[in-house]
Parts: C-alpha cells; structure tokens; sequence
C-alpha cells in the first residue's frame, strides 16, 4: 500500500513537471536537427563563430538548453557561453551534441559565466541524474537476487532514493518556476 501510494505520488510530480516542461518548450524556438543524423559525443573540436562575426577554435565538452562549455584550443582556457551569442551555424552544429549539463557549474558561477539559479539547476539535474542511475543499478541487483532478506534491504534502499528522487525532483520544479 505504501509503494503504491508512493507511486501514485511520484507518477503525479512527473505528470505536473512534464506538463509544464511542454507547455514552456512550446514557446521556445527550436533548431531543426534532422532525425537521420548520427550521434554526436563530447569532448568535440570545432570552431564557434559568435554573433559579432569573432570566430574561435574550441573543444566542446558539454552544453545544457542555454550554454555550450568548451575548452580554448590555443591556450586551453575553459569558458562557458550563451547559445544566443553564437550564430545560427555554430548553434546548430552545438545542439547537434546531447545536452548533457555542464560540468562544474560552482566553478563557472565565480567567475561570472553563470548564475547561481544556473548552476543549482544544474546541480539538480546532475543529483537526479545520479539517484536515477542507482536505482537502476539496485533494480538489477533486485531481479538477480534470491534471497529474502536481501531483496527486503534492496528495496528499502530504493524507497529512501526515490524519496530522494522526489526532493530533487521539487527542488528542481521550484527553481525552474
């Protein structure tokens, strides 16, 4: 009865966050990126022409919905970019890349390239991003293992992740508001 009310809980968050995430990307201006296209990994070099026309070789290590994160070629200084400032080419070329967060936003909100909502959003979506993946693990663990005692104390430690899951994921929706 508890998981299923849990469940039911969980299910709701989803719901209501999905429903607000589509209702706030439908006012977003999207790239068209073709469905045959491969599939593009990070650490990538290519060079990134801004909108005033200064054009840069750079290695791409990460990018989120508003920012590319990439490494200096010539003297490897790490920067932290808004997509917008980039031209239409260099931002197409940028999203053709999974949008996988950026790394250190601590680190980029001292220096100035983020804000601190930024980068705890971020920070956010990494934790839920790791809870995910040990519940995952744990579920693995669950349907190999035979014995009672076991399976009770692996499902235990996935309750206390999804409530976590679920803090994060309030966490999350209160900042994206």
């Amino acid at each position: 009865m508890k998981n299923l009310i849990l469940s039911i809980i969980f299910l709701s968050a989803a719901t209501f966050l999905g429903l607000h995430l589509y209702k706030k990307g439908k006012d977003v201006e999207w790239i068209d990126v073709e469905e045959s296209a491969p599939t593009y990994l990070f650490p990538a070099r290519m060079e990134l022409e801004s909108a005033d026309g200064r054009r840069v070789d750079v290695i791409v290590v990460a990018r989120n919905d508003k920012y590319v994160q990439f490494v200096r070629n010539y003297d490897r200084e790490k920067f932290v970019y808004s997509l917008n400032q980039l031209t239409g080419s260099s931002r197409k070329e940028v999203m053709r890349y999974p949008n996988t967060g950026l790394k250190d936003a601590g680190q980029h909100v001292a220096d100035g390239s983020l804000t601190k909502r930024e980068a705890q959003i971020e920070e956010t979506k990494e934790a839920l991003s790791a809870i995910n993946r040990r519940v995952e693990d744990l579920s693995r663990v669950f349907e190999q293992s035979e014995n009672p005692t076991n399976r009770s104390e692996i499902m235990r430690q996935i309750e206390t992740l999804e409530r976590q899951l679920q803090e994060q994921q309030y966490k999350l929706e209160a900042l994206v508001l």
